[in-house]
């Protein structure tokens, strides 16, 4: 859908951008996600491999035999960093997908996002654009987990976890979203979504 902002009026606004009380509950969030999806990773390792759950040294463990810890800590900060762009690459393949728009990756602060400038979105098509790297990452996650071995499970099970908290701003914006007549089109620039109205 193409824009005509003219035809429309502005009711609403996430702006993670200039709104430090939004941003500040979006942090709030991604630590409480951190809690939240640990421990629900945590459960179902406990259920898919028992042996290694009863050991947090296992699960936690990203230490690489015959490489220096330094070189292992560089590794998994590597890891979460990919799974981050990763996240921010499903959301743009979604808007790729709905609207046949080249990707808009950028960061502001430490808000990595991706954004629609260019079209406005139905209510649906925006849900479905905050949840998919949530949902697509974690399952990921939980099948990687079936398959790898009980030493390489930190190497999952971290940016796993970090990629369901960093879902903290998605959330926000579907519980944001959900407040408003199906009516409402929505611009997204990434650290902002407003909402108009015809």
């Amino acid at each position: 859908m193409n824009n005509n902002y003219d035809e429309l009026t502005k009711i609403d606004a996430l702006d993670f951008r200039n709104n430090n009380i939004q941003l500040l509950l979006s942090y709030v969030l991604r630590i409480i996600g951190v809690l939240v999806f640990g421990l629900l990773f945590i459960l179902w390792i406990a259920l898919i491999k028992p042996g290694a759950s009863m050991n947090l040294k296992t699960v936690l463990n990203i230490r690489i035999a015959h490489l220096p810890p330094a070189v292992s800590i560089l590794l998994i900060i590597i890891d979460v960093l990919f799974v981050l762009y990763f996240h921010e690459l499903v959301h743009a393949s979604i808007f790729y997908i709905t609207h046949r728009q080249p990707p808009k990756i950028g960061m502001r602060g430490f808000i990595i996002f991706a954004a629609a400038p260019s079209h406005l979105l139905k209510r649906q098509q925006l849900l479905m654009n905050a949840l998919a790297p949530f949902f697509f990452i974690s399952l990921l996650g939980c099948f990687a987990l079936v398959l790898v071995p009980d030493h390489l499970i930190a190497w999952i099970i971290v940016p796993a976890v970090v990629n369901a908290a960093a879902s903290g701003g998605d959330f926000m914006a579907v519980a944001w979203a959900m407040k408003h007549g199906k009516q409402v089109l929505y611009r997204d620039d990434g650290d902002i979504i407003t909402a108009f109205l015809k």
